[in-house]
């Protein structure tokens, strides 16, 4: 079981009395009972999140996506080289990925463990001049070394750039929530 700190908490207040000489009562302090959790062990300190600092002008069947700007990295689980995850422990993860199709584009991309699909999403602007976004969310069970990215769908073609630029993030990110 991880490690817990308690906090006293707004909702409960214990009230110490005094009993004045004409019987009656007067608050000498309060103490607050809250009780807030707060996770302290290091293995929680597992997080990151990156974007793809331009635009994938022709990407390709079944090619990793490289996050090459990262902006958080707790843990230093994640490589802006590689585009590749390593779960530097088994645990319970939260992953997000969010890609956004240029123009009159289409984009098929999946979320990998180990070489296996467990997640995908399209970001289709096909039929229309605008830019598409589309993210997708999972929740894991991941064990320590295993190798999390995200790829470009091997058996759909892909039409259009990977936009990203400052108003429109291509990224991707994760957070564990638990030990197993």
């Amino acid at each position: 079981m991880p490690d817990r700190i308690t906090e006293e908490a707004d909702s409960k207040e214990l009230k110490h009395a005094h009993t004045r000489r004409d019987g009656k009562n007067e608050n000498m302090g309060r103490q607050s009972d809250r009780q807030r959790l707060v996770n302290t062990n290091p293995s929680y300190m597992v997080s990151f999140y990156a974007y793809m600092n331009t635009h994938e002008t022709n990407p390709g069947r079944h090619q990793t996506l490289i996050f090459d700007d990262v902006k958080i990295n707790l843990g230093s689980a994640y490589s802006r080289n590689s585009g590749l995850f390593t779960a530097p422990g088994n645990g319970i993860y939260v992953f997000t990925w969010t890609v956004v199709a240029d123009e009159y584009g289409f984009v098929y991309s999946e979320i990998v463990n180990n070489s296996t699909p467990f997640g995908s999403i399209l970001t289709n602007s096909q039929d229309v001049r605008n830019f598409h976004t589309v993210t997708g969310i999972v929740v894991a069970e991941v064990n320590k070394g295993d190798e999390i990215y995200i790829r470009t769908n091997l058996n759909y073609a892909i039409k259009g750039r990977i936009v990203s630029d400052p108003s429109l993030r291509t990224s991707f990110s994760s957070w564990k929530i638990d030990d197993i």
